[in-house]
């Protein structure tokens, strides 16, 4: 019997998903006609061939413009809707541009040689796809990089999610010339790497290698569970504390542990023992081990292998192309990567984790870990480590990745000195935040490189940068206007001294003087996001707003506002234990009070107290999208307000201190910085789940999942159905979870999550519970599982596998038949959004039947009813259609009443008749399934000025935004925040730090 055997009720309960536990009241829906997936580009701008012109992706609008490049700026040309969220483009000659749509799955190819500029063919691919690239003999290979999922992929990917040992990782190879009559284009090759979520690519300027970095590969990491730590006496389970000097003990396996959780073991405010928790260990690849940060090695408990793949090498000319090497251990999250022009090495922007640091900390008030609990002064420092979390989670680095498959790394900032507070002045002006755009000077011997997080362009000598003799230098920094947020950047070939940027947080286009080391013009795009989304973005990415060093943010770890698939020890042990006012759940879906979590402890043979201790232990980092529905935050909701726990603005204002704690910033940032930042935190929305049917229903499987989640089947975990603590129901938002605690017989207590995104937490096999080798429930006995893509899976620390493992818990009534629908729905679950919100594809001349078929289901998709949180009345998407016809651009929105479409002139016309006339040559139409609300604005009036693009002509050119806060930008000024209590600035930070800090945002 495994530890997980002691859990009583709600499935999945501690944690299988991403995202924070989700609790909605209802809200008032707003105005949808801009949803913000938050979306960071990986290449969002080009020069044609000749230089004459500039192509940019506006990532919120969904459209490829189009400017000519003059000697004295941009002048703008067109602009040709795409797909949603276009996230990377390339040129592949003067006439066609390749625009790679993150949310819509796709690849819109853009006749820009036609006047006007029309998207003549539309690609699908897998999910979420990340970059392309042209390679290979004559650069007539396309690369396309996405994760191996979603509805367009060949293979049943659903069926991929309970089989361990496969990579997670795709590149799409598509023969230029030649790309298929099927519905989405004929791949040549689908190479799986063994990895996930690939990002960019870059090839070598023969074409004959293409690099791949891959996003999230994880940092050799992983967490030890806690039934694999010791406890008094030797005891490895069911006891609440574990000791530094605990153990020896014996693993269920036979294997052998090596000791308890690392001091401190109290905390400093009150005495506390801390309850028996994880402890994250990483992977010594010379000798197997698993060494925690006392140099313990846990290696009996961990039955996987990870590689830590970072980055692969293709053979682009092989028939068909083939990996042909691999980069192991460069970093933790990898960005955009050149390769050199004449030397062959590739160079990588890349952020290395040091979650293997444990604790934050507030120095300005003398508070930090301290080793003897009450006794003696507080420190600073972790007494084992001699570092803090506090202004170092991630180190901004370039990695040299040598023809021969070796590399280096090299920091950008070693000129921070990470544990001296308060930060010397001057550091914070020289450093460089989120490396993400690199590109090198035409003789090769600069590296300019995009800094995200800093707002600036920073070059350097490459020399001094391989021999890691540069120094980091503010003065040779090239800093941007506004908000900034450069993600890439291209150099004017007719002008060496000029170069574009993309600023995806100002949606902008900067043009740089080189020489001048000055920003000469910022041209801005037109941008649909509404005033809270564009104001308050800056204070999640920007170090220099954020962090006294100019390093740390929230990006870090929340990479676009997602995760970074890594647990972190968060704990605060100079704090006390702190009130939980969250309610639990109870049979039947309802509150049961606290007095059940105490019951239920006795019964199972734990007792943890209601109150949070802040040496909680490590937990994975959770998605911040869909936090609007998320009521309790964090995995243990102790940032819940006491006055109302489903409140999500007032639980998102204890998170402030984590700007002091965490990023190292002196004093936090001010009362009104941070409702900006509340306002934009609240927008944020999942994407649509990759794994249901494009047509909302369910596989045979699903269904039947469905069935015994909702009770069909009956009792499912002792007392308890599924949905008892997973509630379901899309309209008040809740996706898996009413927002409260359950009893789980776990050492702490934690919220019943959300399960919109536990599609996203697939390929770790094999937990770290130390019991490898005995027989499950079900499925036989657990095995050694071999090389893994992730060395973190479900639960709060990340220690247990998928949905499939944890449902072998000995808790669960589930026969092998029940166990697989129940994880086959789990991985397709609900979210805010149908599953045909993005998906699109071009009828044209030559377009089969498939076609058709798919434009029939976008239709019917337009039609059938949906409903959103709020409780919001719509449909699964709005369907709008773009193409050129009779020399104009046009813009249509399906009207499902009539079975019309309306164009942007006010005119309509039938079904029939806009499928004819996208069937004549040149005038191919692509229509898009978007989000619904959205389809007036994207398809009839851009600026939602009540006059119709076809009369103010909005839809052809690359027209400027409002200011924030007018009503073009698309959603007003930011939703007001409640009126301030009277000012006490003493008391409320006692209050924040003693009363509500607790154990710090849970994970």
């Amino acid at each position: 019997m495994i530890r997980r055997s002691f859990l009583a009720g709600c499935l999945f309960a501690a944690g299988l998903a991403s995202s924070a536990c989700d609790m909605q009241a209802p809200i008032d829906p707003g105005n949808r006609n801009f949803i913000n997936f938050e979306t960071i580009p990986t290449r969002a701008v080009a020069l044609s061939p000749d230089g004459s012109r500039l192509f940019v992706n506006n990532v919120p609008d969904g459209r490829l413009e189009i400017f000519s490049v003059t000697s004295t700026g941009l002048t703008p040309e067109s602009s040709v809707q795409v797909g949603m969220d276009p996230i990377a483009l390339a040129v592949r000659n003067e006439s066609e541009v390749w625009v790679v749509n993150h949310l819509s799955d796709s690849v819109s190819i853009v006749d820009v040689g036609a006047s006007p500029p029309r998207v003549k063919r539309t690609l699908l691919v897998g999910d979420e796809p990340r970059d392309v690239v042209f390679a290979g003999t004559g650069g007539t290979r396309a690369f396309i990089t996405a994760a191996r999922r979603g509805q367009n992929h060949p293979d049943n990917t659903v069926e991929e999610t309970q089989v361990p040992g496969i990579g997670r990782a795709d590149v799409w190879i598509f023969d230029a010339n030649d790309l298929g009559s099927s519905l989405g284009g004929t791949p040549i090759e689908i190479l799986t790497l063994f990895s996930d979520k690939p990002g960019a690519l870059a090839a070598t300027p023969d074409g004959s290698k293409v690099f791949v970095s891959v996003f999230t590969s994880g940092n050799g990491t992983t967490t030890i569970s806690d039934v694999a730590v010791c406890g008094p006496n030797g005891a490895s389970r069911a006891q609440q504390f574990s000791n530094q000097d605990d153990g020896p003990c014996m693993l269920i396996n036979g294997g052998r542990s090596p000791g308890g959780v690392p001091a401190p073991n109290v905390n400093q405010a009150d005495g506390a023992r801390n309850p028996k928790v994880a402890l994250i260990a990483t992977n010594d690849k010379a000798t197997g081990a698993w060494n925690d940060v006392l140099g313990r090695d846990f290696r009996d408990a961990v039955p996987f292998v990870f590689p830590d793949n970072d980055v692969f090498t293709i053979d682009a000319n092989a028939n068909p192309p083939a990996q042909s090497g691999v980069f192991n251990s460069v970093g933790t999250l990898n960005f955009n990567l050149v390769v050199h022009p004449t030397n062959g090495n590739a160079y990588l922007a890349t952020i290395d984790a040091v979650n293997q640091n444990r604790f934050v900390s507030l120095p300005g008030m003398g508070l930090g870990p301290n080793p003897d609990g009450l006794g003696g002064a507080p420190i600073q420092a972790d007494p084992i480590t001699g570092r803090t979390l506090r202004g170092h989670l991630y180190e901004s680095r370039i990695a040299v990745l040598r023809p021969d498959g070796s590399f280096v790394t090299r920091h950008l900032n070693k000129h921070i000195d990470y544990e001296a507070f308060p930060t010397p002045p001057g550091t914070l002006e020289r450093s460089v935040a989120n490396p993400q755009g690199v590109i090198f000077s035409a003789d090769g011997e600069t590296l300019f490189v995009a800094a995200l997080g800093s707002n600036k362009i920073v070059p350097f000598d490459r020399t001094a940068l391989e021999n890691d003799t540069f120094q980091p230098d503010a003065s040779t920094h090239i800093q941007l206007s506004g908000n900034g947020g450069p993600s890439d950047m291209v150099l004017d070939p007719s002008d060496p001294n000029r170069m574009f940027v993309y600023k995806r947080f100002d949606n902008a286009v900067s043009i740089v003087d080189i020489a001048a080391q000055s920003e000469v013009a910022s041209i801005p795009l037109f941008n649909p996001e509404p005033a809270e989304v564009q104001v308050g973005r800056k204070f999640f990415y920007d170090a220099t707003l954020t962090s006294d060093n100019g390093e740390a943010n929230c990006n870090v770890c929340h990479p676009a506002a997602d995760k970074d698939d890594l647990a972190w020890n968060l704990g605060t042990p100079f704090l006390g234990l702190a009130a939980n006012p969250n309610d639990f759940t109870a049979p039947g879906g309802g509150g049961g009070g606290q007095f059940l979590a105490q019951f239920g402890s006795i019964i199972f043979g734990v007792s943890p107290t209601i109150e949070f201790n802040p040496i909680k232990g490590p937990m994975t980092v959770l998605t911040l999208r869909g936090i609007k529905d998320s009521g309790p935050m964090f995995w243990r909701g102790d940032q819940t307000n006491a006055t109302d726990p489903t409140d999500e603005r007032a639980n998102f204002q204890n998170f402030a201190l984590v700007f002091d704690a965490l990023n190292g910033k002196t004093g936090g940032i001010s009362d009104a910085d941070f409702q900006n930042f509340t306002n934009w935190a609240l927008t944020l929305v999942p994407p649509p789940n990759p794994h249901q049917p494009l047509d909302g229903s369910w596989t045979t499987d699903q269904e039947a999942g469905r069935n015994i989640f909702m009770g069909g089947e009956g009792i499912t975990d002792v007392i308890f159905t599924c949905v008892d603590c997973h509630s379901l129901d899309r309209g008040q938002g809740f996706f898996g979870t009413a927002g409260r605690d359950s009893i789980e017989g776990e050492t702490q207590f934690f919220k019943v999550t959300q399960l919109r995104t536990v599609y996203d937490k697939v390929g770790m096999f094999g937990h770290t519970f130390g019991d490898n080798g005995t027989d499950r429930t079900l499925g036989g006995p657990r095995v050694d599982v071999g090389p893994q893509v992730r060395a973190t899976g479900t639960l709060h620390d990340g220690t247990a596998a998928g949905a499939e493992e944890f449902l072998t818990a000995d808790v669960f009534q589930l026969d092998a038949r029940q166990l697989k629908q129940v994880v086959d729905f789990s991985y397709a679950f609900p979210s805010n959004v149908a599953p045909v919100v993005g998906q699109q594809i071009t009828l044209g001349a030559d377009s089969g039947p498939d076609v058709i078929a798919r434009l029939d289901l976008f239709q019917q998709s337009a039609a059938d009813a949906f409903v959103m949180p709020g409780p919001v009345q719509t449909t699964e998407c709005d369907l709008v259609a773009s193409g050129v016809v009779d020399g104009a651009q046009r813009g249509y929105l399906f009207q499902p009443a009539s079975n019309n479409f309306m164009d942007d002139t006010g005119s309509t016309l039938s079904v029939a008749a806009l499928r004819s006339q996208a069937q004549v040559p040149g005038q191919q139409v692509t229509f898009t399934c978007v989000y619904p609300g959205g389809g007036t604005r994207i398809a009839l009036d851009r600026d939602l000025d009540g006059t119709l693009n076809g009369a103010d002509g909005a839809n052809n050119a690359p027209a400027p935004t409002p200011a924030p806060g007018g009503n073009a930008g698309g959603g007003g000024a930011p939703a007001p925040a409640p009126a301030p209590a009277p000012a006490d600035p003493l008391g409320d930070l006692f209050d924040a730090i003693f009363g509500g800090l607790g154990a710090l945002f849970g994970g």
